[in-house]
């Protein structure tokens, strides 16, 4: 009788966690070192001599591959803004 070949057999138990857990912090560092921190390397240049907050962020969104979400409330923002550029 021919004897099949068991994983068991070839590899402990302890080996087989060693390498899952060696092959998990070996993936979790490609994908750190591979992250790409655009939002970090972009550079905008904004000038508003006079406007509204709404005006300010049109005007990112349209450089910029950037969106913002925010909801809009009378009161909590000032009615102008200036951002020197």
């Amino acid at each position: 009788m021919e004897k099949v070949w068991n994983s068991d057999d070839l590899l402990p138990k302890k080996f087989k966690s060693i390498m899952k857990i060696t092959l998990l912090f070996l993936i979790l560092g490609i994908l750190h070192v591979s992250a790409d921190t655009y939002a970090q390397k972009a550079q905008v240049t904004v000038e508003v001599k006079s406007g509204t907050f709404y005006d300010v962020v049109s005007e990112i969104e349209k450089q910029t591959e950037f969106m913002f979400f925010y909801k809009s409330a009378a009161g909590e923002l000032p009615r102008s803004t200036a951002a020197p550029g």
